[in-house]
């Protein structure tokens, strides 16, 4: 969690006319972590919505959303909402096993990061 705010508040300190690759990547993996982070207000996601939405992040599957864009953190939730859907259609057992178990396997978030790869055309 502290790297996660480090990498956040860093990439508010960017000057928004540096369009190096590292200041274009580290802004996009920014916006891809806020748009994940990001819920409706009084709503919560279920855990394994969660996780898969947060895998997705940390695997910087959603970095080329924001990566040169102007895509806003609401483009970015419906690119992650659709796929989350896609991914617990796709692994039903793995989703059930994290709902039942509290906790990520290997296999299941192997499982995770391959459907997610493929609904996000990666």
């Amino acid at each position: 969690a502290a790297r996660l705010r480090f990498d956040l508040a860093q990439a508010t300190d960017i000057p928004p006319d540096d369009t190096t690759p590292a200041a274009v990547q580290q802004r996009a993996r920014s916006k891809a972590w806020q748009s994940v982070l990001q819920q409706p207000w009084g709503s919560t996601r279920p855990y394994s919505d969660q996780i898969i939405a947060l895998l997705a992040a940390a695997e910087g599957l959603l970095d080329d959303v924001f990566a040169g864009t102007d895509a806003t953190l609401d483009d970015g939730q419906a690119k992650v909402s659709a796929a989350v859907v896609e991914v617990k259609g796709e692994c039903g057992a793995a989703v059930a096993e994290l709902e039942a178990e509290q906790q990520l396997s290997v296999q299941s978030k192997n499982a995770f990061k391959t459907a997610l790869r493929t609904a996000l055309g990666k």
